[in-house]
């Protein structure tokens, strides 16, 4: 893998507050994850992996009793089917327990998440076609009485 390649991983995780980004790709393996060394601090192991120091996350956004729905695992979120569709939920649509909001698409693999309660999207917190990272918050909704 080309260590341009690598930078701009590690320039993506860094301006999107990832703690971690492994990729896997014709055997090689590399798996970036934020130390307590200054951010742009860079160590590389013997074996094809490399670490990249990552600054730390911002802060969750405040929930104000609002639901936040988080994500389950790490990749890239799509809030649409097709990049010309409307969104599967945005600010003020109403969702039921179940429906599809987003999709996450991880190694090739897309995943669409399912409402986890039924209320009204109040904040969508990540922009389309964005990474995001475990426990990553996605959306905010006011749940239905």
């Amino acid at each position: 893998m080309d260590i341009n390649v690598i930078e701009k991983l590690a320039k993506i995780a860094r301006e999107n507050g990832l703690s971690r980004l492994e990729i896997e790709e014709d055997g090689l393996h590399i798996r970036m994850e934020r130390e307590s060394a200054p951010a742009g601090a860079a160590a590389a192991s013997p074996a094809p992996a490399a670490a990249v120091s990552l600054p730390e996350p911002a802060s969750e956004p405040a929930s104000d009793g609002l639901y936040v729905q988080k994500s389950p695992l790490v990749g890239t979120l799509y809030l649409a089917p097709k990049p010309d569709a409307a969104p599967f939920a945005a600010p003020g649509t109403h969702i039921k327990k179940g429906d599809t909001i987003c999709i996450v698409e991880a190694m090739k693999l897309m995943s669409e998440l399912s409402a986890e309660v039924s209320g009204t999207v109040e904040r969508v917190c990540v922009e389309n076609g964005r990474p995001v990272e475990f426990g990553q918050p996605l959306f905010m909704i006011r749940e239905d009485v």
